[in-house]
């Protein structure tokens, strides 16, 4: 075949799908017209018109409705021209006199610039126009294991077809039972579904999609199906959203329940222990056996929920920074579940504890050597020392992180001489044992060598703990904190938008950026986030970091979240149903939430919940 010919059997093409895509056009726009010949049908410039406010949504101008004579179309065409330029289609070396002359390479040529510019080059994100609806349906058929690389022979076998019917209506195609068909058979049985369960017109015949002989028909055809699906890709973001939030709900009711219950549970627990401190033993025997009783509770019940209440600081801080970063209120506790009551109130405890044994001791104790009076100084040097220190830890507040940090650090080497006192301690109590005496007759002693240790390693974690919080405020201050991995993700963003390899993004580069990420911002409204984050004339990297950050901290503000719901109950339903929680949500974390909604004649009001959970 000739070039010439090819060129021939293309625009033959072209007129058969044109010719199909205007008479869509003129019908979805209430126009009675009916095209059988692009040449001869669009010379008057009307049906031109009429596509073109169709699709492009704007009001048809005045034209010639009554058009006869050659200066009235080329007059009508005229318009046409001034529509192509004022809808921004480009429309080149094609003048009135060759539409209204019917020249058919200009008709095809001018079609062809309607459909690209409102259908296919209207798709943004990581590529654009061709490019971009080439991408789509690469990842739509990804999992079918087909290569899709053009608009031509790709789809002549018909499966790249049947895989994205499939894709989005399993239901309505088999692709086993297709894949069994020869390539006509297949491509037929494809525009056919495609009509039938998803309204989308046969724009392009069989035959011509089988022998691939047009682009443009089958770029034509196939943009019909991503304008279609692209909505039901809208709808699933929506439904991950709403999933996403009730999720983190939950997961905030969980941390706060969990920090109420155990904090009621320390609590009490420290009541009962103070009932339990009475009483004095008498005579050896019941001394000994007091005594055992009073450490037996000391290394079990004690120890045990010490290791509970140091769990609520942990709980507490999970709660407040899952709050702050998904813009939840922050959690205030009841008086009398703040941390600092829960340690004062430990903190009394064991000091009954530590004067109950100290007492329980003075019964028992007889008789010590000099070594035993060592060993009580050393154990009471380093008790002071710690609590001296513990206590200024707990102290440690204020507004300023660096300061506090400062400080913090100096406290960690205040406390590094405090382990020779510890090993100390540690060393008589061993001599004391040699010797046989029991380090739990010594009158006064209110903690032993291993409640130093314990003591000790308390005070040092709880000092690290201090330095790694301050530490995250600190960075915190400088700005957000990204894991490598996404650091790395933003960064491969950056360089791909950066157009003029400069290392910085122009505002239109950072237009495209957003749009390839899927954030669908107004012109306002990126133009408005862009001089607002920069400090120069463009953007540096640092700067869309952060800029990045705070979009994935506000990906479930209130607007967002509304927005979402309302796309899942549909337009003038007034409310959400229950129907369409367990829909989108599932039964499980529909029927978590069912009854934590405002509920009116079956109808749950989503809004006013969402203003108990948010900021105000």
């Amino acid at each position: 075949m000739t070039d010439k010919e090819a060129v021939s059997k293309a625009e033959d093409v072209q007129k058969r799908s044109f010719t199909k895509w205007v008479n869509v056009q003129l019908k979805k726009g209430d126009h009675d017209e009916e095209v059988t010949d692009l040449a001869e049908d669009l010379k008057t410039g009307i049906v031109l018109l009429k596509v073109l406010a169709s699709t492009t949504g704007q009001n048809l101008p005045p034209y010639n409705k009554v058009c006869k004579s050659e200066i009235q179309r080329v007059s009508n065409q005229s318009i046409v021209i001034d529509f192509f330029q004022s809808a921004k289609i480009k429309l080149i070396g094609i003048g009135p006199q060759d539409l209204a002359d019917g020249n058919m390479r200009a008709m095809l040529a001018a079609m062809w610039a309607i459909i690209y510019a409102q259908q296919i080059g209207a798709i943004k994100g990581e590529a654009s126009g061709k490019a971009g609806l080439l991408l789509w349906v690469k990842r739509a058929v990804g999992s079918y294991d087909l290569q899709v690389t053009d608009f031509k022979k790709s789809w002549s076998s018909g499966l790249v077809l049947t895989a994205l019917i499939h894709k989005y209506k399993p239901n309505a195609l088999s692709f086993t039972e297709a894949a069994d068909l020869s390539p006509g058979e297949r491509v037929q049985k494809c525009i056919d579904v495609a009509q039938k369960d998803l309204g989308i017109e046969p724009l392009i015949d069989a035959s011509d999609m089988e022998h691939a002989i047009d682009e443009k028909a089958i770029m034509t055809y196939i943009s019909e199906f991503f304008a279609l699906f692209s909505k039901v890709q809208d709808k699933e973001v929506a439904q991950r959203r709403v999933v996403k939030f009730f999720e983190t709900q939950r997961t905030i009711e969980n941390f706060q329940v969990d920090y109420e219950t155990k904090t009621s549970d320390v609590l009490e627990f420290i009541l009962e222990a103070k009932s339990q401190m009475e009483g004095e033993p008498e005579g050896l025997v019941e001394s000994r056996k007091f005594l055992d009783k009073v450490n037996e509770f000391r290394s079990g019940p004690l120890a045990e929920k010490r290791v509970v209440k140091e769990s609520l600081e942990g709980i507490l801080s999970n709660l407040q920074t899952t709050l702050s970063c998904h813009q939840r209120a922050s959690y205030t506790p009841s008086d009398d579940q703040t941390l600092d009551n829960v340690e004062t109130q430990w903190s009394a405890l064991e000091e009954a504890a530590n004067k109950h044994l100290s007492k329980t001791r003075d019964a028992y104790v007889k008789a010590k050597q000099d070594v035993t009076a060592k060993y009580l100084e050393v154990t009471q040097e380093g008790n002071t020392q710690i609590g001296e220190l513990a206590s200024s830890l707990r102290s440690l507040t204020g507004d300023d992180p660096a300061k506090l940090l400062k400080k913090a650090k100096e406290f960690k080497k205040t406390a590094e001489p405090l382990l020779e006192i510890v090993e100390k301690a540690a060393k008589l109590g061993e001599e004391l044992q040699q010797a046989n005496v029991n380090v739990d007759d010594i009158a006064g002693l209110e903690v032993r060598a291993d409640d130093l240790e314990r003591a000790f390693a308390d005070l040092t974690k709880n000092i690290n703990k201090k330095c790694t919080f301050l530490e995250n405020q600190v960075e915190s201050k400088k700005g957000s904190t990204v894991s490598a991995d996404k650091l790395a993700e933003i960064k491969e963003t950056f360089d791909h938008f950066d157009s003029n390899n400069s290392g910085t993004l122009t505002g239109e580069d950072f237009d495209n950026a957003l749009k390839g990420l899927g954030r669908n911002l107004s012109d306002i409204e990126t133009t408005k986030l862009f001089k607002s984050s920069i400090s120069g004339s463009s953007m540096t990297f640092d700067e869309f970091v952060a800029v990045m950050t705070k979009m994935e901290a506000d990906a479930d503000t209130p607007e967002e979240i509304l927005s979402s719901i309302a796309s899942l109950q549909g337009e003038g339903e007034g409310g959400l149903t229950k129907e369409a929680l367990v829909a989108s949500l599932g039964e499980e974390t529909a029927a978590y939430f069912i009854n934590k909604l405002p509920e009116k004649d079956g109808k749950y009001d989503f809004a006013s919940y969402l203003q108990k959970v948010y900021k105000k």
